[in-house]
């Protein structure tokens, strides 16, 4: 109160030597500012800035300010897949005719055993005239193989016969490596007829390790591996058509 005391007496003795219109304003002038400084020692410590600032905090922050964990509810995939492939309507009789072996060997996985009877013999019969594709070879080496029908794997086996290609005679020779029950006797028989010198002494040791087996089926599969070796000697340990 004592500084607004004497700011009132300096507007007097101001007053005193100025007209009454300046006085007047200049009274007024005088009474802003020290309304302003007034306010400015009363004023609260945050400015508007700083409210501003902190109103301006992103509202996913917890009390440490660390970032909360939000759960994003994911909408459903839905994934249609595409229809299975049509079965083939090639009848045997159509497939004797057919002449594009990709085709044929295609075939060779239908679900009809009549279809994949005559596609194997179709492949027989092209076979012994030109080459097979790998793609169409390794098919009919998949039926020798795995194929649940006992006669089409045989007819596999002869059609295999037509072909000199390494992975036939690979094929043949693995037979002597499965179980006992699952050796095919078509498939050594057909490895004596095209079989070379390398052939004959693997059956040669095949053929030892049967020698004190007396089970009928063991007998069998050792007259089977005798035969097919005596076969090989006979021309010499030569392949009639293949280099092995």
């Amino acid at each position: 109160m004592k500084g607004y005391y004497f700011l009132l007496c300096g507007l007097c003795l101001f007053g005193c030597s100025q007209p009454d219109q300046q006085k007047q304003l200049e009274s007024e002038r005088v009474t802003r500012e020290y309304q302003k400084q007034l306010e400015a020692e009363n004023s609260p410590i945050l400015s508007e800035d700083s409210d501003t600032i902190e109103n301006s905090q992103p509202n996913n922050l917890d009390k440490n300010g660390d970032v909360l964990e939000t759960e994003t509810e994911l909408a459903p995939i839905n994934i249609s897949l595409p229809p299975p492939p049509a079965e083939p309507s090639e009848t045997p009789t159509q497939i004797a005719q057919l002449t594009d072996v990709e085709r044929i060997a295609k075939l060779l996985t239908a679900k009809s055993a009549e279809q994949r009877l005559a596609a194997v013999n179709r492949l027989y019969n092209l076979a012994a005239k030109q080459t097979l594709p790998d793609s169409a070879l390794q098919r009919l080496i998949n039926v020798f193989e795995s194929d649940s029908e006992l006669d089409i794997k045989n007819r596999a086996i002869l059609a295999l016969g037509q072909v000199c290609h390494p992975a036939v005679m690979m094929s043949l020779l693995s037979n002597l490596k499965r179980p006992l029950n699952d050796i095919n006797l078509e498939a050594i028989k057909v490895l004596g007829e095209v079989g070379g010198y390398r052939a004959s002494q693997i059956l040669n040791d095949f053929a030892a390790k049967l020698a004190e087996n007396n089970s009928n089926n063991a007998q069998a599969i050792l007259s089977a591996a005798v035969a097919a070796r005596q076969q090989i000697l006979a021309r010499g340990g030569m392949s009639p058509k293949c280099q092995w």
